[in-house]
């Protein structure tokens, strides 16, 4: 194996080695973003897919921040003429860092220094997070709307006989899918708001003004906690269906 072939290998296992803490004590990283991106569409209404859309948007981010570190750490190496080992545990670094950090500056290294220009530019990661984050509210409190007509619709039809509860039991799984796909956006988005705190908390001890940041923070806390009610509402309106078709 060339050394070239050697360092793209190990930059693709570094970059599917990073990963990030889920928020129900499994592990977000890159293999299950991958899975998310690959994944097909179940039978889902417009709503229903609209959310997959925002869960594979995120998913997408995070996936090409590793790839981004990993291959700044290859260049890195090769302006300093690594050899392949080096070189390795560069990408390694670089791709776990890009896909934990997600863009934020203050979370790449530790030898990160503040400036006025990485203070503008985590402001403009910032407001591209709080759009990306109000596109997923908005989907999710939409999928909850649904969620709420259609289990009316379908207790109605299972108590008359029209529907059966194999066919309930395949639409409250799409539903299930929902609860799931929501809960993938709300720990994404709390990494994100973590490392928006340390980019503060970063600029702010450097003296920097950090208001502006900070309104993005406060902004970005606002929608994700209406992204977890969301959530929350998905589970009880789940919860509202017969016993017989939720076991």
């Amino acid at each position: 194996m060339t050394r070239i072939k050697m360092i793209t290998a190990a930059g693709l296992l570094a970059t599917l080695a990073a990963c990030a803490p889920g928020t129900d004590g499994e592990m977000n990283n890159v293999f299950s973003d991958v899975k998310t991106l690959t994944a097909a569409s179940a039978d889902q209404s417009a709503a229903q897919k609209a959310l997959a859309s925002q869960e594979r948007d995120y998913a997408k981010v995070r996936v090409q921040s590793a790839a981004g570190g990993a291959i700044g750490g290859l260049l890195l190496c090769q302006l300093q003429g690594c050899s392949n080992q080096q070189t390795a545990a560069a990408m390694v670094a670089g791709a776990t860092a890009g896909y934990a950090a997600g863009g934020y500056l203050s979370n790449q290294n530790k030898a990160f220094q503040a400036t006025q220009e990485t203070l503008t530019r985590d402001i403009e990661l910032a407001q591209q997070d709080n759009k990306r984050l109000a596109s997923a509210v908005a989907a999710a409190e939409q999928v909850v709307g649904f969620q709420k007509s259609e289990i009316a619709r379908l207790n109605a039809a299972y108590g008359k006989g029209e529907v059966s509860a194999a066919d309930y039991k395949a639409k409250l799984a799409t539903m299930q899918a929902d609860v799931k796909a929501t809960q993938s956006l709300v720990g994404k988005s709390q990494e994100r708001l973590t490392g928006l705190d340390n980019s503060v908390k970063q600029h702010g001890a450097a003296g920097l003004p950090t208001a502006g940041l900070s309104a993005q923070r406060n902004a970005q806390l606002a929608q994700l906690n209406r992204l977890r009610a969301a959530e929350k509402s998905m589970i009880g309106v789940i919860g509202s269906a017969p016993a017989a078709v939720r076991s």
